[in-house]
């Protein structure tokens, strides 16, 4: 599934796209103007070109091994744990303590059910 969003004419694709519509079609501090704009899109596009590797590493050694009653593969784990250290840019622990604050979650968008297999 690819997500999508359809507003009149305009039909978008993938995710950062629809998630950077939605926040140009209101002023807000999800994405500011100016320089803090910017630093908004370096987040977004260090997400999609480095978090993507060690996130289903972590998804399927968390979640689904759990699920399918297996253990854990630590050494994917330590993998998944390599990649976040090798691309994590200097100061990205201090940067999600400076937004953290800011944040609010709607946890019935985010909760995540443990499901039986």
């Amino acid at each position: 599934m690819v997500p999508a969003l359809v507003d009149g004419d305009l039909i978008l694709w993938e995710a950062a796209a629809i998630m950077l519509y939605l926040t140009d079609k209101q002023t807000n501090e999800l994405l500011p103007q100016g320089a803090a704009r910017y630093d908004v899109f370096r987040w977004m596009f260090w997400a999609g070109e480095h978090f993507w590797q060690p996130a289903p590493i972590y998804f399927e050694e968390r979640l689904i091994a759990k699920l399918m009653g297996k253990p854990a593969d630590e050494a994917r784990i330590a993998e998944a744990d390599r990649l976040i250290k090798r691309f994590a840019p200097y100061g990205f622990d201090a940067r999600l303590e400076q937004i953290r604050g800011r944040i609010a979650f709607d946890t019935a968008l985010v909760q995540v059910t443990e499901l039986t297999v």
